[in-house]
């Protein structure tokens, strides 16, 4: 047999659902490379995101204006995720005044504004 040949039976190739359960000290699959590439372009993107509430009011303000409730709560957890605490508040609080929304719409509003 070549010393390159690969013995592994197709079962021993398999990849379990759930990358993250390989043990710490086994070797990196592609996969698994491959995943914290995509976490690491994922939060490069967020931060980009984040940047935009940070560095330009009025596109907090078209934000609040345009967006459906549920869009402004996940820009909401993008920020406080980012640390951008009172962003996040002033985001909500101007889309709740502009959409008149209700309470119930944003339950955790007094959470988000407590943070900030």
């Amino acid at each position: 047999m070549a010393e390159n040949e690969n013995t592994s039976s197709p079962k021993d190739l398999a990849i379990p659902a759930n990358p993250d359960s390989a043990p710490a000290d086994g070797p990196t699959t592609e996969r698994k490379a491959l995943k914290v590439f995509d976490l690491h372009t994922i939060c490069h993107a967020a931060d980009g995101i984040g940047g935009l509430f940070v560095e330009d009011g009025e596109f907090t303000v078209a934000m609040a204006e345009h967006c459906g409730c549920g869009e402004v709560e996940r820009f909401v957890a993008l920020l406080q995720a980012l640390d951008h605490y009172s962003i996040a508040a002033a985001l909500l609080e101007h889309h709740i005044e502009f959409d008149q929304c209700e309470p119930s719409s944003h339950p955790e509003a007094a959470a988000v504004f407590a943070a900030a």
